[in-house]
């Protein structure tokens, strides 16, 4: 058997993994996206019209627990993977070096059964060891995004509230307002009205676009995680 130098590919026996493996993940990728209905994070803009209310519910469902949950369950595959490759390897260095004495049907059969195997066992404890870090890393992000959300929430309620605070002041003067503008205190007050609701549509304005932001830097980093997850190859015994 041959073994990589630094923990890197390994070949058993001269076996070899099929040489189209490595567009696997590409081509499991995109059947993924061409059957489901999959939308980027749209970028901040005008044109996005994605309000607050929207992207605190999305960014509150992201579960850092349930996340981390996956990824221990990514950690125990690759646990079973390893067990499986080091039985597979022990068993066959013993037919190798003392069970088995011809040695070119002994080579053939070495590279063919269980050299390919463990070749692919290699690919697969890869896959699942880059998920299991990939999903280790998301914790973090869903940690992060969720209370950047929730801070980001209390200055948008209080934005809010000081923008209807100010009208109601004003409002209570609107009777001394119109003694010195000439115009009924009724006039006066639907006047306030109208600056009390444009104000407030600035505030919500305002602050979509930084949730849309803050939406945008959660799904760039999302994606830096995801584009490194592991695929196996499939496997024809």
């Amino acid at each position: 058997r041959e073994h990589g130098a630094g923990g890197g590919m390994s070949t058993y026996w001269g076996a070899q993994i099929s040489p189209y493996h490595g567009r696997y993940s590409y081509r499991y990728h995109l059947a993924w996206m061409e059957g489901h209905d999959y939308q980027p994070t749209q970028e901040p803009g005008d044109d996005n019209a994605t309000t607050i209310e929207q992207i605190r519910i999305r960014i509150m469902n992201q579960h850092p627990e349930d996340i981390a949950a996956l990824a221990d369950q990514w950690k125990r595959a690759y646990d079973l993977l390893f067990n499986i490759w080091l039985q597979l390897l022990s068993q066959s260095n013993r037919l190798d070096e003392e069970a088995w004495k011809s040695s070119e049907a002994k080579a053939l059969f070495l590279e063919k059964g269980p050299g390919t195997t463990l070749a692919y066992l290699d690919e697969w404890r890869k896959a699942a060891a880059d998920n299991h870090e990939v999903l280790r890393g998301m914790v973090y992000i869903a940690q992060d995004a969720r209370e950047d959300m929730e801070e980001l929430w209390q200055e948008y309620e209080q934005a809010v509230k000081d923008a209807e605070e100010l009208s109601g002041w004003t409002k209570f003067s609107a009777g001394a307002i119109g003694g010195l503008t000439g115009e009924s205190p009724s006039t006066t007050m639907a006047k306030l009205d109208q600056k009390r609701v444009e104000r407030i549509q600035e505030v919500h304005k305002e602050y979509n676009r930084k949730a849309q932001e803050l939406a945008s830097r959660v799904g760039r980093e999302y994606f830096e995680y995801l584009s490194t997850s592991g695929y196996g190859p499939p496997f024809y015994p």
